[in-house]
C-alpha cells in the first residue's frame, strides 16, 4: 500500500495524541510513503507554532521538527 503523509497526521503520530491510532498502522504497513512538496515547510511551521503557542522550549521544537523531517 503506498500512502501520502500530511503534517497533522505525522504531528499526531509523533506527539502520541490520541488520535494517532489512526494513522500509525497504515504508515506502519505501508510499502511506500509520499510526502506533498509541502511537507517540510509546514513541519517546520508546526514545529515553530509548538514552540511559540504551547511554549514548548526550543530545544523541544527542533527535535520535533526532525522527527517529522524524518517519519
Amino acid at each position: 500500500m503506498k500512502i501520502v503523509l500530511d503534517v497533522s497526521a505525522a504531528f499526531a503520530v509523533v506527539t502520541g495524541a490520541p488520535s494517532s491510532g489512526h494513522f500509525l498502522p497504515p504508515i506502519e504497513s505501508a510499502v511506500q510513503v509520499f510526502a506533498p512538496d509541502l511537507f517540510y515547510s509546514e513541519a517546520a511551521n508546526t514545529a515553530w507554532k509548538f514552540h511559540h503557542i504551547e511554549e514548548a522550549s526550543l530545544k523541544e521544537a527542533v527535535k520535533l521538527a526532525e522527527v517529522l523531517f524524518n517519519l
